[in-house]
């Protein structure tokens, strides 16, 4: 009996995010819940820097409370890897979920567009199908580099989204987020047939965008000691945000589910911490 050869796999490898291909017409681009890749070929769109965990979103009714700022300081960074045209593209970003399902435009938040003095990167808003997106050039001059010192978040009265026909998030549980990039490339054959574009897309890590959680929750941005003795004596210099003059700093090592020594430092001034380690408390740490 003869059976029918079974072709061999296709070969996408890692460029591969899900069943859906990253190529489109030109004129037929990708809805906004569409899956895509962050990379494909030598082509790949990478945070550089990413965003904060919190961002104190605005509400229609007040003023704007600035753009997303960066963990390190500064704003985050978006460079897309292996482009070597000299035609400059588009960066797209809008708000997106951070929930376990797929990204998709979030229900509760849009974008927005900041302005002023301060800020360095021109940008566009835009609307798609009910989802504002802000268009920031990604240019050879700059390494395909953009810095996103434009893009605030919007809150939006969860009464009027929760009223939507199928609607089934409920605005004051749903406050976390992600920053979603997305990018549309020119192909030419042999890649593509003439007219193909490639989509790629990258989401940031998720970002508070509640009041309370971020005025309560402190955030630690660097440390200047990685070890110490532990006779204890040195000076640690903790940074970050959300730090508050009761703030406490602790010092504990676990090790099979237990705690070898759990100690508070003393906090001289805020922000910095002197590291009293007895060492009666665990005679046998190692660092």
């Amino acid at each position: 009996m003869d059976y029918l050869s079974v072709p061999p796999a296709l070969g996408w490898g890692r460029t591969r995010a899900s069943a859906h291909s990253p190529i489109f017409r030109s004129n037929a681009l990708p809805p906004l819940d569409w899956p895509l890749p962050c990379q494909f070929d030598q082509y790949d769109l990478r945070i550089e820097v990413q965003p904060r965990p919190h961002h104190r979103a605005h509400y229609e009714t007040e003023g704007s409370r600035g753009a997303v700022k960066a963990s390190p300081g500064g704003h985050p960074v978006v460079k897309l890897v292996g482009y070597t045209e000299r035609q400059p593209l588009s960066l797209q970003v809008f708000v997106g979920t951070a929930d376990d399902r797929s990204i998709r435009p979030h229900p509760f938040y849009q974008i927005h567009r900041v302005t002023g003095k301060m800020v360095g990167t021109a940008s566009q808003e835009s609307m798609q199908a009910g989802t504002k997106l802000l268009d920031i050039p990604l240019n050879p001059e700059n390494n395909m580099t953009a810095l996103i010192d434009c893009a605030g978040i919007l809150k939006l009265r969860n009464s009027d989204i929760e009223l939507r026909k199928g609607e089934t998030d409920v605005g004051r549980k749903n406050t976390r987020v992600r920053l979603v990039f997305r990018t549309h490339l020119p192909l030419a054959p042999p890649i593509a047939p003439p007219g193909r574009v490639l989509a790629l897309q990258v989401a940031s890590l998720p970002i508070e965008c509640s009041q309370r959680s971020a005025q309560e929750l402190p955030v630690v941005e660097s440390i200047s000691l990685s070890s110490c003795s532990v006779e204890g004596g040195e000076e640690l210099l903790v940074g970050g945000t959300n730090f508050l003059p009761a703030s406490k700093v602790v010092f504990m090592e676990r090790g099979s589910g237990q705690y070898h020594f759990h100690v508070y430092g003393s906090v001289m001034r805020l922000i910095r911490a002197s590291p009293d380690l007895n060492p009666l408390v665990n005679n046998s740490a190692s660092h």
